[in-house]
């Protein structure tokens, strides 16, 4: 079993909360354009970044996550 960053979940969460990456970039200290290559899984973001978007989304980290595998 594996555990890995799902970028997509970024980009849902964002969509189910009504927030923009704008606001997301700002809560989490980074570009908007960083918003959008973590959604698109281009990049990841770091463990201090998680922790950020989390709060900005009111989530635990977890939810960025996906199992994989068996």
């Amino acid at each position: 079993m594996t555990v890995r960053y799902a970028s997509e979940n970024l980009r849902v969460l964002r969509y189910e909360t009504g927030r923009t990456a704008r606001e997301i970039a700002r809560n989490a200290g980074v570009t908007e354009k960083t918003i959008y290559s973590w959604e698109s899984g281009s990049s990841s973001p770091s463990a201090d970044h998680l922790a950020a978007l989390a709060d900005a989304l009111d989530v635990s980290v977890l939810a960025f996550f996906e199992v994989v595998g068996r």
